[in-house]
């Protein structure tokens, strides 16, 4: 690795220097809290002190205290607190207690979903996204980024350009379509077909812009993961997880209010659905009406996320999601640079938006999951999806340059796709017990059937003078037409069959393996003669895949971690010269960290330090639309440093914090003036930071105020060095009341200084710049029931 020796020993004392000692149970410290509801009371000793408190719901109903109040340690305020409850507490581990009736000893065991955790955790303690079982986070030998909802509500991720703004090596590169978000990570794109997850099934990434009404969390895996996946980008694979069905009551309402007209409301309720408990779900709404900072841009949209569980018997389970969401509105495509090689300078708030340009999209999304527990640890679990995203649109894209008054050419076009998928997935997984530590292993096939149908458009181009004087462009619908009889069909089956081990020889050692094959079959028909493609061509291809990593536990707090993972690309569609499908492109990755839980388990850090190198890349050599000829000509390595820092700091500040270095080398390439060039949208140093401070006792209970700032250095327009665009600095910023345990409002401030933010369109220089990130103000009111 190209990363000196000197960064990693740097990085093991910055986290062996993170492991702080949590206060002891018995210090004292001066106390007041109020007479309130025991529920409200526990929450804020729980906070005051930094320490978890759980129980089971109908313990505390309805139920008051006299509060507590002096000098005292932990035990003496909760015993004040339960005075005259009729209930008493014991500990399950050094840092939870447990609350009790003093008769109903037997109930002390609290149960899963039933709970209530008043120190509130912004991240899960385990996942598995990163290795399609539960492993917990900092026993994960591979970066991973875990965003809840609570979370993304306090940060105000409305979508993937949010999420991206505070997710270490995550980039906005712009947008594809008008209004798909365009990332990197890492320094590689994340593709529409193959980085983007629904509970852990591949979909297209317009069906994968999962609503964040509707999402339990996010899970941002970066570098390669083909291993569990397939064939999936090099830099991040991200699963969105919709919201689980729930045996506890879940009930609430809101409503927002924002900047250029923007109004949303959102709905989530769930619980028990009979008397036993056996059947729980789960129904998300959201509606959304709005403006944005880009004239002629308004945008409604529509969600609707039911959920269902069936606990048929104790070993057998049958869940069943489904997803929906419209959207209608405007956009722009952005501007191109001006023929002296600059940046037009236009206003934000009228930046260029054609009025025709208008995307129409439906996603429909349908999941279904059915377990079974054998018994002797054996697990059985079938899950299977249909996706299928609708979208029809009117746009105009500029190939520059524009003249210096802001004259340009447009390509107007219509466009029509049709993307269903298919899939199927099934597991075994087998756990033991050898050595007095449980191994686990696990064997998966998967099946996925992607397929586009994409109708033809036209290309004439026509001559817009004044670009950015800030009124309408005069263009008629009439310029608007298909091509009859010109096409895209694309159809891909996707397979492969995973075995996977995890192993503990050692109680602070663990390593988890796995090796896939993986195969692909693909057939194109691309009859679009209008922008020169007339071809038919099928192909198949396949390889194996391997991955290995290794975690060793010094402490809770520090655990470090190397690993090696694979990455594949296949090309089963592009012929090389000899007529044969060109080999796959292939990324390898090498990575070594530390992660660990610090301030008594209430803060998470994590440290990476990679390599990803880049292999046979494709790059066509002859573009004759009849039949392209594509070779494997390329290499490039990435390499960087990624910090990240999440959790509560002390009772009442909470903290995320990351930084990112990223140092690309294009090493060979069909095109000789890319080498010695970084990718499109590639900052060598990326950072993000937000705090929240909470208001614990007094007459202010309840206020929360917090602040954000995300930067970026200059980064490449593309791979040519046609354009660097400049760095920026976004300040946000927060506050919250709790006005009681019902109500919360919230208000959030996105990009205060309204700094203009460029990004290259479809992360492409060719297709130009466009500007992100509008300064923004939104007020949120929610109530619990």
């Amino acid at each position: 690795m190209r990363i000196s020796a000197v960064v990693a020993a740097v990085l093991l004392s910055f986290a062996s220097a993170s492991n702080s000692a949590e206060a002891p149970a018995m210090a004292r410290q001066s106390t007041a809290i109020p007479a309130q509801s025991l529920d409200t009371a526990l929450r804020a000793l729980a906070n005051e002190r930094g320490f978890h408190i759980v129980y089971l719901p109908e313990v505390v109903n309805a139920l008051r205290t006299q509060g507590a109040a002096g000098v005292l340690t932990r035990d003496e305020a909760l015993t004040q607190i339960l005075s005259g409850t009729g209930l008493t507490f014991r500990y399950l581990d050094d840092d939870t207690v447990t609350i009790t009736r003093e008769a109903a000893g037997a109930r002390a065991e609290p149960q899963l979903e039933e709970v209530i955790v008043t120190s509130r955790k912004f991240w899960p303690e385990s996942s598995n996204a990163a290795a399609k079982f539960e492993l917990p986070i900092v026993e994960t030998p591979q970066a991973l980024t875990v965003f809840t909802d609570d979370l993304m509500k306090v940060l105000k991720i409305s979508g993937s350009d949010q999420l991206a703004a505070y997710t270490p090596g995550l980039q906005t590169a712009g947008y594809g379509d008008g209004t798909e978000v365009v990332l990197r990570s890492r320094g590689f794109p994340v593709s529409r077909e193959r980085g983007y997850k629904i509970n852990g099934i591949t979909v297209d990434s317009e069906a994968g812009s999962v609503d964040y009404s509707a999402l339990e969390r996010v899970e941002v895996i970066r570098g390669p993961a083909s291993v569990l996946y397939g064939e999936v980008d090099y830099g991040a694979t991200i699963n969105t997880v919709l919201k689980q069905p729930s045996r506890t009551p879940v009930a609430n309402v809101s409503l927002e209010l924002g900047s250029f007209h923007h109004m949303r409301s959102e709905a989530d309720v769930g619980g028990a659905l009979n008397d036993s408990g056996s059947i729980s779900g789960r129904l998300a709404l959201g509606a959304a009406n709005s403006a944005t900072f880009i004239r002629d841009t308004d945008n409604t949209s529509f969600t609707v996320a039911p959920a269902v569980r069936f606990d048929v018997s104790d070993a057998t389970y049958l869940q069943l999601q489904a997803y929906y969401s419209s959207f209608e509105g405007g956009y722009t495509d952005g501007f191109t640079l001006l023929e002296d090689g600059s940046l037009p300078s236009p206003g934000v708030s009228n930046h260029y938006g054609a009025s025709f340009n208008h995307s129409k999209k439906d996603i429909q999304f349908y999941f279904a999951e059915l377990g079974h527990d054998f018994g002797n640890d054996w697990e059985a679990k079938v899950r299977a999806a249909y996706s299928k995203v609708v979208l029809e649109g009117k746009d105009s894209l500029m190939f520059g340059p524009a003249t210096l008054e802001g004259d340009a050419f447009l390509f107007p076009y219509l466009e029509s796709k049709s993307k269903p998928s298919w899939s199927v997935e099934g597991s075994l997984t087998k756990s033991l017990t050898l050595g007095g530590r449980q191994q686990t292993f696990m064997v998966s096939g998967d099946w996925q059937q992607q397929k586009i149908e994409q109708a033809t458009f036209t290309t004439d181009e026509f001559y817009i003078k004044n670009l950015f004087d800030g009124e309408p462009l005069p263009v008629s619908d009439s310029i608007f037409q298909f091509v009859p009889g010109q096409s895209l069909v694309s159809e891909q089956q996707l397979y492969g069959v995973t075995a996977l081990v995890h192993l503990r020889p050692t109680d602070k050692l663990s390593i988890l393996a796995a090796g896939r094959w993986s195969g692909v079959k693909a057939d194109i028909r691309d009859n679009r003669p209008i922008i020169g493609r007339d071809f038919t061509l099928s192909g198949s291809d396949d390889t194996l895949l391997k991955r290995v990593g290794v975690v060793y536990s010094f402490t809770p707090a520090l655990n470090a971690y190397a690993s090696f993972s694979e990455g594949v690309i296949f090309n089963a569609t592009l012929l090389g010269g000899d007529g044969r499908p060109v080999a796959p492109e292939r990324g390898e990755q090498y990575e070594i960290g530390l992660k660990g839980e610090i301030i008594g388990g209430k803060a998470m850090y994590a440290v990476s330090v990679f390599t990803i190198d880049r292999i046979d890349a494709v790059t066509t050599i002859d573009p004759n639309p009849d039949r392209p000829i594509y070779a494997n000509i390329g290499s490039q390595t990435h390499e960087g440093v990624e910090l990240e820092l999440m959790g509560r700091i002390t009772p009442s500040w909470n903290l995320l914090a990351n930084y990112s270095y990223l140092n690309v080398d294009i090493e060979e390439s069909a095109n000789p003036a890319e080498v010695g060039h970084t990718p499109s949208e590639a900052p060598r140093h990326s950072a993000s930071l937000f705090a929240t401070h909470e208001v614990l006792s007094g007459a202010l209970q309840g206020l929360s105020l917090g602040g954000g700032l995300v930067y970026r250095s200059e980064r490449e327009i593309d791979s040519v060095g046609t354009y660097q665009l400049p760095s920026y600095t976004r300040l946000d910023a927060r506050i919250a009341y709790a006005y009681n345990d019902h109500v919360l409002f919230e208000g959030n401030a996105v990009n205060l200084t309204n700094e203009k933010i460029y990004s290259s369109s479809y992360g492409e220089g060719v297709f130009g710049v466009r500007y992100l990130d509008g300064r923004a103000f939104y007020l949120r009111g929610t109530y619990r029931f």
